[in-house]
């Protein structure tokens, strides 16, 4: 399971009755019987971001809920994914909470480590509540098993200083520059002295992740799952050239490239460079010289900006799940999202629409760097959420060594071939 950056049998029955109409900072608790009113108990969420960012929506909670104590515990990606199997595996009732990463929602779905919370919502306060994008990825098969408890965006950053030392007017700050026009430009910014490269002209800030990628070839109308679709071979060929043609992309798995995309960038060694909108405040506080801009399209494609961000379900053997879904609840569709943004010092983009309407209205947003997430904003109708698979662990592994090998070299039309071939192969094993 690949959680995005920044920011997996049996399913047990809802045994436990509790109760209907509770208020959640504004959300009604749909179709869940109320609890014994002396009842103490302590949920257990875990995570693999940092707690301290979603501590003041727990705070919040357990404020208006005393009876109920949340406890996080965050462990690194690398350890995140086996503590879930193992308790899996081991049908333990020792967590209530699991952060879940939007494509992996599916996977969650299929193997029943989440349970599904259909009849504890209701459409309207979802669609009321919960943006688009970030809603669709909640559900797998029309099964509402993960709400989304933040989003993200992606913009195209650029270093002006850069710019204005080669005379190049910089993006547009409203409409999104080409892949194809970038790359001219970028060619312009890229500086080379004895056979080393100090400034690049673009870079992508997630190098091969497909979070980043994908919209390369969707933007073209491919079929992400269809390594053969329509749109795969132009996008890969531009991705290729990029590395190998105009050299213009630092390949961050290089063992020559010792520093993060975001750390060049921040020290002037990026010209471009395709991100987060969580950078914005980071670059801002190390004094960076940057500005940002629409995230790129091909000239005839369509705009595609890359999105997705954690979401929140009961572990199917949670020996507390009406407490657990009344957190879910005021943590994606109450009031927990506007305590996150405003108090817990997230950065990446809110789901909620609540939210999200506020940031086109408060003064705050209108003020460089946090304007960005008024862009972000902006780009709500064109974000596309990775592709829906309960094999996405193996798809990403597959596209990610898709990009990494075109970018190392290896002709695009034969990288297809292979990545189409093995993940057929990989279907065909799972019986999908």
């Amino acid at each position: 399971m690949t959680p995005l950056k920044r920011w997996r049998v049996g399913t047990k029955g809802l045994a436990v009755a509790v109760g209907a109409a509770l208020a959640l900072g504004g959300a009604s608790l749909t179709g869940i019987p109320p609890a014994a009113a002396s009842s103490t108990v302590t949920l257990n969420w875990i995570t693999w971001f940092n707690a301290s960012s979603v501590q003041p929506v727990v705070q919040a909670f357990e404020k208006i809920h005393p009876n109920i104590h949340v406890n996080i515990e965050s462990f690194p990606l690398n350890e995140y994914i086996p503590k879930v199997v193992a308790d899996m595996t081991a049908k333990s009732s020792a967590v209530d909470i699991l952060s879940v990463d939007a494509p992996e929602v599916a996977e969650y779905t299929t193997r029943h480590y989440v349970l599904p919370l259909n009849k504890y919502f209701t459409k309207a306060e979802l669609t009321s509540s919960i943006a688009a994008a970030a809603l669709s990825s909640s559900y797998y098969q029309g099964v509402l098993t993960a709400p989304a408890e933040s989003s993200s965006s992606h913009v195209l950053y650029y270093n002006p200083t850069i710019f204005a030392a080669h005379h190049i007017t910089p993006p547009s700050p409203t409409a999104p520059w080409t892949w194809q026009h970038i790359a001219q430009v970028a060619q312009q910014l890229t500086v080379r002295s004895g056979g080393t490269t100090k400034v690049w002209g673009l870079v992508f800030e997630q190098g091969t992740a497909p979070y980043e990628t994908l919209p390369l070839p969707e933007s073209l109308g491919a079929n992400p799952l269809n390594f053969s679709s329509k749109g795969w071979l132009q996008a890969m060929q531009y991705y290729y050239n990029c590395f190998n043609v105009w050299k213009i992309s630092a390949n961050l798995n290089a063992p020559t490239i010792t520093s993060e995309a975001d750390s060049l960038f921040e020290t002037g060694h990026i010209a471009m460079m395709t991100g987060g909108e969580w950078d914005a405040v980071g670059f801002a506080a190390a004094k960076a010289s940057f500005n940002f801009a629409p995230y790129p399209k091909f000239a005839g494609g369509k705009w595609v900006v890359p999105t997705d961000g954690p979401h929140l379900g009961v572990d199917t053997y949670s020996a507390n799940v009406p407490q657990a879904i009344q957190f879910i609840k005021y943590a994606t569709v109450g009031a927990g999202p506007e305590v996150q943004f405003t108090l817990g010092g997230e950065l990446n983009m809110p789901s909620s629409v609540a939210v999200l309407n506020s940031i086109k209205t408060s003064p705050k947003f209108a003020a460089f760097p946090w304007s960005i997430y008024r862009l972000g904003v902006a780009e709500l109708a064109y974000n596309v959420p990775r592709p829906v698979t309960p094999l996405f662990d193996a798809y990403a592994t597959l596209a990610e060594t898709l990009f990494d090998n075109v970018a190392t070299g290896t002709q695009p039309a034969a990288a297809l071939a292979s990545a189409e071939s093995q993940w057929k192969s990989t279907q065909a094993q799972a019986g999908a």
